[in-house]
C-alpha cells in the first residue's frame, strides 16, 4: 500500500485537480437477485480470503481516508468486463477461452455482472467529468447466472452449456490440486483458485442505478457484441484454436457509445472506429 499512497501523494503535489481510482465490485457485499450489491454496503475485510481483494479494500481505505478531508478523488467499482483487447486476459476473460476450449464440464451456482468493457472505460469518463468527490460508483451491466451466459457464448464455440452443477467440495479439491500444480510447475497457470471457488458459492449481481442517476451513464443493453468482439481476439491471438462464427480480425468496426446528457439534452452519439490485428 505504500506504493499506491505515494501515488496518490504525488498526484496532489502535481496538483492534479481529480484522480479517478479504479477498485473493483468485490469489494461490496455480494449482490443476490433481490437485494442488488450497492455502492453503500462495503463487505466485512473478513471476507477477503486472497491477496486481490484484499488489496484493493485496504487501496479503498486510503482513497477514503483522503476523500475525508477534501481531496478531489472518486472511486469506480467495475463488475465483469469483457471485450476486445483482454490481453492478459482477465478471470472473465478466461472464463470465455475455458469454454471454447471445453475445459468447463460442470457449471458452479453463481453469477456475475458483465459489462462491456466499452461502456465501462466510458463510465471512468464520466466519472472524471461528473462525479462527486469522495464518491464511489459501480459500473455494470447486466446481470447473469453463469449458465445463462455461456449459453450466449455457445454460437461461438463447438461446445454445449453443461446441464449439471459441481458440488462445492470438488471445486474446492480441483483448486487446491491447481493451485499446487503451480507451485510445483512455474509455467502451469492454475486452472481454479480456491478464491474464486469460494465466491462461486452465490451471485454476485448489483446495480448501477446511482452511475445512472448522477453521471448519465447508460450501459448497452445486450452483452453480445461485446462476446463477440472477445472471442474474435482471443482467436486472432491464438488463446483459442477455432470459433465458428468465421471472424475476420483484421476488418475494421465502428463502435459507438451513446452519452446521456446529465442535464436532461438530447443524447449525443459519439463514435469511434478500432482496428484489430
Amino acid at each position: 500500500m505504500i506504493l499506491f499512497a505515494n501515488l496518490l501523494e504525488t498526484a496532489k503535489c502535481c496538483w492534479v485537480e481529480k484522480i479517478v481510482c479504479t477498485s473493483t465490485t468485490g469489494i461490496l457485499e455480494p449482490g443476490m437477485p433481490e437485494p442488488l450489491a450497492s455502492e453503500e454496503r462495503l463487505a466485512s475485510p473478513s471476507h477477503f480470503k486472497g491477496p486481490y481483494k484484499r488489496s484493493k479494500f485496504l487501496s479503498y481505505l486510503e482513497v477514503k481516508k483522503r476523500a475525508d478531508t477534501g481531496w478531489p478523488i472518486v472511486t469506480t467499482l467495475p463488475t465483469a468486463p469483457i471485450g476486445p483487447h483482454d490481453l492478459r486476459p482477465t478471470p472473465t476473460g478466461m472464463t470465455i477461452v475455458a469454454f471454447l476450449k471445453g475445459r468447463i464440464p460442470l457449471l458452479a451456482r453463481t453469477g456475475l455482472n458483465f459489462v462491456d468493457v466499452r461502456d465501462c472505460a466510458l463510465g471512468h469518463l464520466l466519472t472524471m467529468a461528473r462525479a462527486k468527490s469522495g464518491e464511489r460508483y459501480l459500473l455494470g451491466g447486466i446481470n447473469l447466472w453463469l449458465c445463462d451466459f455461456l449459453k450466449r457464448v455457445e454460437p461461438h464455440a463447438r461446445y454445449r452449456t453443461p446441464r449439471f452443477y459441481a458440488p462445492h467440495w470438488l471445486s474446492f479439491l480441483t483448486a487446491c490440486a491447481s493451485e499446487t500444480a503451480g507451485r510445483l510447475w512455474p509455467n502451469w497457470t492454475p486452472f481454479v483458485t480456491r478464491e474464486a471457488v469460494q465466491m462461486s458459492r452465490g451471485p454476485h449481481f448489483s446495480s448501477n442505478a446511482k452511475a445512472e442517476n448522477e453521471l448519465g451513464y447508460v450501459p448497452t443493453s445486450s452483452i453480445d457484441p461485446a462476446i463477440h468482439d472477445a472471442v474474435e481476439d482471443f482467436v486472432a491471438v491464438g488463446l483459442v484454436p477455432f470459433a465458428t462464427g468465421g471472424f475476420s480480425s483484421a476488418q475494421p468496426r465502428p463502435l459507438f457509445f451513446r452519452i446521456a446528457d446529465h442535464d436532461g439534452a438530447d443524447a449525443k452519439i459519439v463514435a469511434a472506429s478500432s482496428r484489430h490485428d
